[in-house]
């Protein structure tokens, strides 16, 4: 075939996760309570709609919420009721007016909910400290915001999400050494430190190697990635258990290590995770349009008692999600959306093509019985950080293909999808 230079418009991202959270102040600033006004929504109860997993997701779930970025020309929080099917600004700021810190041009970079709290990492990018990380609570019932620590650029460290576990925050922090300078980066050392959720001040955890971070806190202890691995710490008495992936591992299953994770999901004692594949797809040669395939990740799991890896399926994914009924992930796939019908040197550029598929699948915890559960080749769904299905429902943000343009619409939004019927709900209210 002769080689042609193609222009591949991949798979838009909807948002690129900024993956960089919380390293702690030498002082501990006071609790300083914000605005507290705002609108209760009377809706019936719902469960919480995690189901008891963890994940990391730029969708933070509480009750019959789910917490989200804004999109397009909005970045403020928005509140998406599950129930009504009412979104809504997550900021309390009658006005929400670009003062909040859930407000517009500020980056929220973790989403954790725990006991009807959720919690943030925010960094304001027009109040004057963009180098800043501000850790914030929110009352879910009633909207109210509490800034529980600021951390300076030398107290960050580049890669942590709040975790709450037992009544107690932990967090990823850099703490100056002692007689260091405060000026000087070098005299600042990583730490892994907890404080009480109501109140108090923190107290160090665990000194932390340089190649290390925090994950999860859960009940087997602090779930650390290291450039060996998984690693597993008892936050009370600092006994640890590493579980390092082997050389044999990744050329047996084709994959980077831990440097290539992209995602983490912890359920019932398994650390699941997506890992990127070493090997692009094997696309037959009469169907390629470019070199070779996409390359996507593998689902492995760590069994965190028997310290056993897993690779759940030979299938590359696009993304993941854990929920009760099991593993709902997007294969990765080759897939041309509009090819011309004389490929010319005058249309050779107008290719287009995705690496996701159009199909989500679903499969068990141990990655069988795998099924086809929804299906739309014109539309892009299941963000790989960024979608749930509870209850039948997927909740994301989706954009159709304009058969015109030969793009997905540029800015998607977020809605629900009944898989079973394939129903497209829209949410409505301020921000839809």
């Amino acid at each position: 075939m002769v080689k042609q230079r193609i222009i591949v418009l991949a798979a838009l991202c909807l948002i690129g996760v900024l993956l960089g959270l919380l390293s702690g102040c030498g002082g501990q600033p006071p609790e300083v309570p914000q605005e507290t006004s705002v609108d209760r929504e009377t809706e019936p109860a719902k469960a919480d709609v995690t189901n008891g997993v963890i994940q990391d997701m730029r969708i933070g779930a509480a009750g019959p919420f789910f917490y989200v970025p804004g999109t397009g020309r909005s970045t403020a929080v928005q509140k998406y009721n599950t129930v009504t099917h009412r979104v809504s600004r997550a900021c309390p700021d009658a006005d929400c007016d670009g003062k909040g810190l859930l407000d517009d041009y500020n980056i929220i970079v973790t989403y954790m909910s725990a006991d009807g709290i959720q919690y943030y990492g925010v960094i304001p990018l027009l109040q004057g400290d963009g180098d800043t990380i501000h850790l914030i609570a929110q009352d879910i019932e009633t909207g109210k915001i509490t800034e529980i620590t600021t951390l300076s650029s030398a107290e960050q460290l580049p890669r942590s999400d709040v975790q709450v576990y037992d009544g107690q925050l932990y967090y990823m922090r850099k703490l100056l050494r002692s007689g260091g300078d405060r000026t000087d980066p070098d005299d600042y050392e990583p730490v892994i430190v907890r404080r009480p959720v109501q109140g108090g001040s923190e107290a160090t955890v665990l000194r932390l190697s340089e190649d290390e971070g925090l994950r999860y806190v859960v009940k087997e202890g602090m779930i650390l990635l290291t450039a060996q691995g998984v690693s597993l710490v008892d936050p009370e008495t600092g006994s640890r258990r590493d579980y390092p992936l082997t050389e044999a591992q990744k050329a047996e299953w084709d994959i980077a290590g831990t440097a290539g994770i992209h995602s983490c999901a912890y359920r019932n004692g398994i650390l699941y995770f997506r890992v990127a594949a070493l090997t692009p797809l094997d696309v037959p040669e009469e169907d390629r349009l470019v070199e070779s395939g996409p390359t996507g990740d593998y689902i492995l799991s760590l069994d965190l008692t028997a310290g056993t890896y897993r690779r759940l399926m030979d299938k590359q994914v696009y993304s993941m999600y854990l929920s009760d009924e099991g593993i709902y992930f997007v294969p990765t796939e080759q897939r041309y959306l509009y090819v011309p019908e004389n490929l010319t040197d005058e249309n050779r550029d107008q290719i287009v093509m995705t690496s996701f598929s159009g199909v989500l699948c679903r499969c068990d915890f141990d990655g069988r019985n795998e099924k086809e559960v929804y299906r739309n080749d014109k539309l892009s769904f299941a963000d790989p950080y960024y979608f749930a299905v509870v209850d039948g429902q997927l909740y994301g943000p989706v954009s159709e293909y304009n058969e015109k343009t030969h793009r997905f619409t540029e800015h998607a939004r977020f809605a629900q999808i009944d898989l079973k019927t394939g129903e497209i709900i829209e949410f409505t209210g301020e921000g839809a």
